[in-house]
């Protein structure tokens, strides 16, 4: 699934990070809609996504696994 998105193309590099969210953090539809810079945040040394609403308004921070970092990392947004 992950290498459908031809990223070569900057289309492909956002359906990439996308898809890359959606598996590694285990988001829903509607938190990666909402998700804003300010909420990827480092805290005790490792990358998390802060205080998301998600589901019946629940409030959770997820952890990014290091693969998920590598994958947008190596899949800049400039051209």
């Amino acid at each position: 699934m992950l290498a459908v998105p031809d990223r070569s193309t900057l289309k492909g590099k956002r359906d990439y990070v996308i898809l890359v969210l959606l598996v590694g953090c285990a988001l829903r539809r509607n938190e990666l809609a909402e998700l804003d810079v300010e909420t990827i945040q480092q805290r005790e040394g490792r990358w998390v996504l802060a205080d998301l609403e998600g589901k019946g308004r629940r409030i959770r921070t997820v952890a990014v696994p290091i693969w998920v970092e590598h994958g947008i990392n190596a899949c800049p947004m400039h051209s």
